[in-house]
């Protein structure tokens, strides 16, 4: 039987393991402020787990100079979340006020 809290369906119907441990040593830090900061040299393909210390806004980029802004992808404080880079290799971050730090954990 198969443990479903702890997997997910892809687009091609196939079962993919959601949760594994971290890879060793590489949890990147973003120190968050209302200008963007961006961790880089990210690995596309790489599943990564999000942690956020305040509500921040994310943006995922190839490289290029995007900045993320408030109109972006809204992360909430202290809820984790996990994404696949496709065609990425780049996460920018911003607080619409205030300050935080948020946490890329390379996953697998």
């Amino acid at each position: 039987m198969t443990d479903y809290r702890q997997t997910h369906l892809t687009a091609c119907q196939s079962v993919e393991k959601a949760f594994t441990a971290p890879v060793d040593d590489t949890t990147t830090t973003v120190s968050l402020s209302t200008s963007s900061a961006a961790a880089t040299s990210l690995t596309d393909g790489s599943v990564y787990r999000l942690w956020s210390s305040v509500n921040c806004f994310v943006v995922f980029t190839d490289g290029g100079s995007t900045a993320a802004d408030t109109d972006d992808m809204p992360l909430t404080a202290e809820l984790p979340e996990f994404f696949r880079l496709t065609g990425a290799d780049r996460i920018a971050a911003i607080v619409a006020s205030g300050s935080g730090t948020l946490y890329i954990t390379k996953m697998a």
